[in-house]
């Protein structure tokens, strides 16, 4: 689904947004929430990747169905999730092999695997190009790899375990 109009897309244009994805959480009747998948190029996610958002909404929708959704529980882990928010929008609990990495490292990362190139990274953190590649090196070898791809997709196994 391509943002097309309204709010949403005004605000997924200022930041670079090209293609949405939304899949509801617990059905639309009632819902719980949504989950919203975007990317910054024109790669489109395959029927393997979408079948596996929908897993992912289908298995949180179990998971939040005995949860403590009362207003003041989702405050306060709002709060306790801003106040654990690192600079730059990192993403601030980190598991697995990828916990080596420093948060920039991460972001740049997390980039690779949206299909952006070291231009585009450049361009969107405002560095760069040799300071990309700079991070990129230190993060191949924090990880032990010896590929952007082989990082990008232990970035990428990584957040889809701390979905699930």
């Amino acid at each position: 689904m391509l943002v097309a109009s309204g709010a949403l897309a005004r605000h997924a244009a200022a930041v670079g947004i090209q293609w949405v994805d939304v899949r509801w959480i617990g059905g639309p009747d009632p819902p719980i929430g949504t989950i919203l998948v975007g990317t910054r190029t024109e790669r489109r996610p395959t029927m393997t990747d979408l079948d596996v958002l929908s897993q992912v909404a289908v298995r949180l929708a179990d998971k939040l169905a005995h949860a403590d959704r009362s207003a003041s529980r989702l405050r306060a882990c709002s709060v306790e999730l801003a106040r654990a928010a690192e600079p730059h929008g990192a993403v601030a609990a980190v598991n697995g092999p990828v916990a080596v990495l420093r948060p920039r490292e991460r972001e740049i990362l997390d980039l690779y695997a949206d299909g952006l190139c070291t231009g585009e990274v450049a361009e969107l953190l405002v560095i760069s190009p040799h300071t990309v590649l700079t991070h990129v090196k230190s993060a191949l070898r924090r990880l032990g790899v010896s590929s952007r791809a082989e990082a990008a997709r232990l970035v990428r196994a990584n957040q889809m375990l701390q979905l699930l």
